[in-house]
């Protein structure tokens, strides 16, 4: 997955997109940033901090890592 999405890139995003997701940023309370602008490294599954973390949705990928195995991919749209 990682391989590929080097081959494919990142989007690119205009500055009225970034000032905007730099206003989302200071109304929730986050470093103004922007949104991102380079591929991270493809880490291993880390144990949530359970104090910390605020959960995700639920979804059968259980059932389809028994057959296969998986990888999760967050990226910014």
């Amino acid at each position: 997955m990682h391989a590929n999405l080097q081959l494919i890139g990142l989007p690119t995003f205009t500055e009225v997109e970034q000032d905007f997701a730099r206003r989302i940023q200071n109304a929730t309370g986050l470093e103004e940033k922007g949104v991102a602008g380079e591929i991270e490294p493809l880490e291993a599954s880390k144990a949530r901090d359970l104090d910390t973390y605020i959960g995700q949705a639920s979804t059968d990928v259980a059932e389809v890592t028994l057959i296969t195995p998986t990888v999760g991919l967050s990226v910014t749209t």
